[in-house]
């Protein structure tokens, strides 16, 4: 006979002998209870929800629902409402190019480049022959100003 405690309780029972000729079986009584998993009281619902593009569920009284609503409000009164699609994208962060530079790094780059007479478009990827050497050219620089 087993007993699981949580979520889902289960009481089996396994066939016991009576002799050995006979098999009698007993009675199986299966009690779901849904219970809320903050305090374990009754449940209400599962509640989904997500935070940075992880997607959980939590099962709640009718009291932790609205404590939780009360909890994020000013939050999702800031917030924008999204279509939900099967893809979760990831949250976005502050735009740099494929280099990691930011906007104006690219930038300074770019006027570099057209001072050493190199050709570069205003947008798009920078070659990364100049890149290397905007770097290099500016690799002292950057010693003297953290020593």
């Amino acid at each position: 006979m087993s007993f699981a405690i949580g979520r889902w309780s289960t009481i089996c029972a396994t066939p016991s002998s009576i002799d050995r000729e006979e098999t009698a079986y007993m009675a199986q009584k299966v009690i779901r209870e849904f219970v809320d998993d903050i305090d374990g009281s009754e449940a209400e619902r599962t509640f989904p929800f997500a935070v940075d593009g992880t997607h959980y569920e939590i099962d709640l009284s009718t009291q932790n629902i609205k404590e939780f609503h009360e909890a994020i409000a000013g939050f999702v009164e800031s917030a924008r409402k999204i279509k939900a699609s099967g893809n979760s994208r990831p949250a976005r962060k502050a735009r740099t190019s494929d280099s990691g530079r930011s906007r104006e790094q690219t930038q300074a780059v770019r006027e570099w480049a057209r001072q050493q007479g190199h050709r570069v478009n205003d947008r798009g990827r920078i070659p990364t022959a100049i890149q290397q050497a905007f770097d290099q050219a500016h690799q002292g620089l950057r010693l003297a100003d953290v020593g």
